[in-house]
């Protein structure tokens, strides 16, 4: 039996990407002015599920939004020789909510258990600027960076139960 779903679908979750280097604008050859970009410690996605079922399994896709968080920071704390007699130390965060696109396939082992793999693309792209203070000899100053960041793509699989019986009645067979 054939028959196409439509749902809504929220899901919290931990998304801890992060990333440090060398900042290539540091000048003179002591390349002393580190980067750091942390994407998520935590994101939500709330979506619309649009799919097909065929028997046991559903084929879907997925359209909604993802929010989740970009703390970036960047430091120089080198006044010896050779690097630059200033520091910089700044930090920022932005908050993210961008597109959330996918599709999956889910298949019922049993009537109340499935499994499922599913591919996610999370924009969480952005770019945005992290100031803060100079200081030794650069107090007094206010030095800026800016932070380009890119999407992630997650493969995700999973092991669902479904509360067929919370709504009355037995159900007979997966109810996507």
């Amino acid at each position: 039996m054939t028959g196409y779903v439509m749902g809504f679908e929220g899901e919290i979750g931990s998304l801890s990407l992060s990333g440090s280097g060398l900042d290539p604008n540091s000048s003179g050859v002591a390349l002393d002015t580190h980067d750091k970009t942390t994407i998520g410690g935590w994101d939500g996605i709330l979506a619309g599920r649009l799919g097909v079922a065929f028997d046991r399994t559903l084929l879907y896709g997925k359209l909604g939004a993802v929010f989740t968080q970009a703390n970036s920071s960047i430091s120089d704390t080198c006044t010896t020789a050779p690097c630059g007699a200033g520091t910089i130390n700044a930090s920022g965060h932005e908050n993210l909510a961008n597109v959330a696109i996918g599709a999956g396939a889910e298949y019922a082992i049993t009537n109340a258990w499935s499994i499922k793999g599913e591919y996610m693309y999370l924009d969480t792209s952005s770019t945005y600027e992290v100031c803060g203070p100079g200081g030794a000899s650069a107090a007094g100053s206010t030095f800026c960076s800016q932070h380009d960041l890119n999407g992630t793509h997650l493969f995700k699989v999973g092991l669902n139960y479904h509360f067929n019986d919370l709504f009355g009645g037995r159900s007979t067979g997966p109810r996507w």
